[in-house]
């Protein structure tokens, strides 16, 4: 477990389904689950990887986005992040990778995207 930065529109959302939970009566600690099953299995207990798997499928299916995993989406946040100038370091920080190879296979195109820019740039066509 950990923490990562919300922007201010998700943490705001975040607060109001939190408040949600608690109008019906839910008890939250700083452990509680963040979200909850709702299989017959396990309703009620921490969402687990294919309970995320699933509803991130549905919600891609609902934009019309193909192929959907939460994987890629953290591969794709960490892409951003180091395409837009994020110290790689502090990129996978935020995008939890213990694996600096792993990570360096998920940036190499943003990094390949920003020396090809900067090359234009030095070179008077950028």
């Amino acid at each position: 477990m950990g923490q990562v930065p919300l922007l201010s529109d998700a943490a705001q959302t975040l607060e109001v389904y939190l408040n949600f939970r608690r109008c019906w009566g839910e008890d939250l600690a700083a452990e509680s689950p963040l979200f909850l099953s709702a299989s017959n299995n396990s309703k009620g207990d921490r969402l687990g990887y294919w309970g995320i798997y699933e509803v991130v499928k549905e919600l891609a299916a609902i934009a019309g986005v193909k192929g959907a995993h939460p994987h890629q989406g953290r591969h794709t946040i960490a892409t951003e992040m180091v395409t837009r100038g994020m110290d790689p370091l502090l990129a996978r920080q935020i995008a939890r990778h213990k694996s600096e190879m792993s990570f360096e296979r998920y940036s190499k195109r943003s990094l390949q995207k920003q020396a090809e820019a900067q090359f234009q740039s030095l070179m008077g066509e950028g």
